[in-house]
């Protein structure tokens, strides 16, 4: 089952949508999985961060730099 949120604390912080890819590295460290994002014509539109936090993997995905939709999934 997977959730979209806006908001996540990660280590008693904040991080929400529109926090720079700097401010996820920060509160989170570096990333269990890393991956691109892909338009319907094959041409890169970001990066997706994956990590796993308390028994879920929780995905950043960012384009130009800033966190477009945190997604949890257990």
């Amino acid at each position: 089952m997977a959730f979209a949120f806006d908001t996540i604390r990660i280590n008693g912080k904040i991080l929400s949508v529109g926090d720079t890819l700097a401010r996820l590295q920060e509160v989170a460290g570096s990333p269990n999985a890393q991956g691109q994002i892909f338009n319907q014509y094959g041409g890169e539109i970001g990066q997706s961060y994956s990590y796993y936090i308390n028994g879920k993997t929780v995905t950043f995905d960012v384009k130009s730099g800033k966190i477009t939709r945190i997604n949890e999934q257990y």
